[in-house]
């Protein structure tokens, strides 16, 4: 019990998890609009939803796009544990069924590091053609206009090898001291069409997440419907609080600015 108390008592000490509560109270809301009183990306509000969802909340936003946050079980419980025991040698007895033995105290667990797991879908429309909108991800140069970190972050790299197969840097300090690094591989690049890539997520060299972004390109009318799908699992270490664990890639606050 004590425990369950210290991850609600932790998820509920940042102030931007308790105003998104607060603001979740009143009614259903979006990513996007969880997002737009902070200056904070919309992964990282994906993950602040994951904490409360782990501490012990219910799904925080319905209808499209939406958090959709299943409750998870952070570790197995002892009895449901994998059994390691010995197998039994060829002709003895089947081994009775019984639980296994259960975790001693003080008995370290088998690992140190939690994970969440967290998808959100964005749409956003915009009055220009599916080439003009894909050309906007498809060199440094034009992603420079809108994915990078807050106003005054240092950049150290930036480099993009956009094709199938090809990577993606964006490493800076931020304002604040925080070093961010968001490292993507490219799995699929339709022009004009689609673009699939994965990527991690550090801070301070600390590994907070690894994604799997999925682009698509629709043509509506004379514009085009762009849908974004993002899987996410937010992860921190035993040294790492869930708190540290809440930004996603810099500039992602400022996807919607397809120009």
């Amino acid at each position: 019990m004590s425990g369950d108390l210290d991850t609600l008592f932790q998820a509920l000490a940042d102030p931007t998890r308790r105003a998104m509560l607060e603001r979740l109270s009143r009614g259903p809301a979006s990513v996007s609009d969880l997002a737009r009183p902070f200056d904070i990306s919309l992964p990282a509000v994906v993950q602040h939803l994951a904490v409360l969802e782990a501490a012990g909340g219910r799904h925080l936003a319905q209808g499209r796009p939406r958090a959709d946050l299943p409750a998870r079980r952070r570790r197995a419980e002892p009895r449901r544990a994998m059994d390691q025991r010995p197998a039994p040698g060829m002709g003895s007895a089947p081994r009775p069924a019984g639980e296994l033995p259960r975790r001693r105290p003080g008995e370290a667990l088998m690992t140190e590091r939690n994970v969440v797991h967290a998808t959100f879908c964005l749409e956003r429309r915009y009055p220009v053609p599916p080439a003009r909108a894909f050309a906007a991800w498809a060199s440094a140069e034009a992603k420079a206009r809108w994915f990078d970190g807050p106003e005054g972050t240092e950049i150290y790299e930036r480099s993009l090898d956009f094709r199938a197969g090809g990577a993606e840097r964006l490493w800076g300090r931020h304002p604040s001291g925080k070093v961010s690094d968001f490292q993507a591989r490219y799995f699929e690049v339709i022009p004009n069409a689609r673009i699939i890539y994965g990527y991690d997520m550090y801070v301070d060299r600390v590994k907070l997440s690894v994604s799997l972004a999925t682009i698509e390109f629709h043509a509506d009318g004379e514009g085009t419907r762009l849908v974004m799908t993002e899987q996410g699992a937010p992860s921190w270490t035993a040294t790492t609080t869930p708190a540290a664990a809440r930004r996603g890639p810099p500039g992602c606050s400022r996807s919607s600015e397809c120009r």
